[in-house]
């Protein structure tokens, strides 16, 4: 090492800023692991609204064929509102968590529609196969 790498360190400012900046960078970590858990935590509650939504929709229609583009012919009272805040809800959770989980929360949110998808094409299969019957 150099003199001037020597001088610059015992001239250097004292330990105590750099522990408050560990704090600092500590308490940053702890509110993002809060936000975090925040966002999970309502992405999560924007899945199950939007799943319950089509379960009451499913079983508000036992013999009807659920399309998908369109509504059934029977919609229960409040589907449409859970529908909607649960999307909204997931959308939001799954766009908050994009800095903590990167791709793997846009990842979830697909998920959850494609859930429901196969929700749809079960309901409508079975109707098909005590059809046949």
């Amino acid at each position: 090492m150099s003199t001037f790498a020597n001088e610059q360190r015992e001239v250097g400012e004292p330990e105590q800023p750099e522990q408050e900046n560990s704090q600092v960078r500590i308490s940053m970590l702890i509110g993002m692991d809060v936000f975090g858990w925040i966002a999970a935590v309502v992405g999560a509650m924007g899945a199950v609204l939007f799943i319950a939504s089509l379960i009451r929709t499913i079983r508000a229609n036992p013999d009807t064929r659920i399309p998908f583009n369109r509504n059934p012919a029977l919609i229960p009272a409040g589907s449409i509102a859970m529908r909607s805040i649960g999307a909204g809800l997931l959308v939001f959770g799954g766009a908050a968590l994009t800095n903590t989980l990167g791709i793997w929360s846009v990842i979830v949110v697909v998920g959850v529609v494609l859930v429901t998808l196969a929700i749809i094409i079960v309901h409508n299969h079975r109707l098909i196969v005590t059809a046949n019957h």
